[in-house]
This record gives structure tokens, sequence and C-alpha cells, in this order.
């Protein structure tokens, strides 16, 4: 600053420069967090997309991964049995993540054809999903995990009414549970 320059203090100061920038980065950030928070879809959208990202694995959505079972890949349940007790997709089998970390997949589901896996929201079956590919076999994720699924393909989980519930990681999951579905939460001893 040139030592004949004015020095703009006060109000105008704060209405231009960094401090204009940031209070619109956190009003962005503040709105998109509330649209994401009150609107299930673009919740659920969010939540599976993330999860699934972390994990690095080949992902499809619940229209591919349907046309892929009747095809005939198999369908694994990554979550726990009390999970998958509570509300699984029609035609799915239950291999728990730990199992499938400790001894891979059961026998007789070898790597001959596709393999999709599922979980809650895509997160558990992510990590399956990579691993099964880095040891060689055709593996995917189900981005949105059982409840992608109950958005858009509700028919495809069992049991089939009058129980329709899904199971959730806790209530903060709660609010992503379509209408039509109640959530449940059983400590299964997941961190």
């Amino acid at each position: 600053m040139k030592p004949d320059e004015p020095v703009i203090e006060g109000p105008a100061a704060r209405r231009s420069g960094p401090w204009r920038r940031r209070i619109v980065v956190v009003a962005v950030i503040l709105a998109a967090a509330s649209i994401v928070q009150w609107n299930r879809n673009i919740g659920l959208w969010v939540l599976g997309r993330w999860h699934h990202w972390q994990t690095d694995a080949a992902g499809v959505n619940t229209t591919q991964a349907r046309l892929l079972v009747q095809k005939g890949a198999l369908l694994i349940d990554v979550r726990e049995p009390e999970e998958f007790e509570v509300s699984h997709l029609a035609g799915a089998i239950n291999v728990p993540l730990a199992e499938i970390q400790e001894n891979g997949l059961p026998d007789g589901s070898g790597p001959g054809g596709p393999v999709i896996t599922y979980c809650t929201i895509g997160r558990r079956s992510g990590i399956v999903a990579k691993r099964l590919n880095d040891d060689g076999v055709r593996a995917y994720n189900l981005v949105g995990g059982i409840l992608g699924v109950a958005q858009a393909a509700p028919d495809w989980i069992e049991p089939l009414p009058p129980v329709r519930s899904i199971h959730v990681w806790s209530e903060d999951y709660a609010w992503l549970v379509p209408p039509g579905f109640s959530a449940v939460t059983i400590s299964v001893g997941l961190d």
C-alpha cells in the first residue's frame, strides 16, 4: 500500500475483499447441507455416492444391478445376519464383510460370473467389491445400498408386506428410509 492511499475501514472494508468471498462460500455450503438434510432423495444420492467413492470400487445402480442379477450375477449382502433378517434383496445370499475379508467368497460362488455386493448404503459393500476385483473377480458395488433400492425398486426387497423394514446404522440414517418402510436399528457390534 502506498503512503498516500486512503485506508478503508469499517463496513466498506467488510463488503469487499476476502471476507465477502468467505461469506458467500459459507452460505452456499449451508444451503447445500440444508437441501441434503431435508430432501431424502438428494441426501441418499449424495451419501450413497460419497460412501461408494471412498471405496474406489466399480459400481452399478439399482437398474443395472437388477439386470445383472437376472442374467445370473451372484448377489451378496455383506451386512450382518441380524440386518439381513430385517430385510434383504430377493435372491441375495448373506456373507458378512468380516467373513469375506477372512475367507473370501463362499464355495460354489467363485469367479464364474459377476458378483454384486450391497449393504445399507454402500460403504461395506464397496470395500468387498474392491477386494474381489483386486482378487480377479468381476465385482460391482450397488451404489446407495438397500436404501437406494428401497427408493428405486421397493418390490425387490424381502420380506414383502406387511413387514416393510430396513436396517439402518443408527437413528441418524432413519430419515433416508423412504415412505412405506420403517427404520430398524439393531446393535450388531459394528464399529
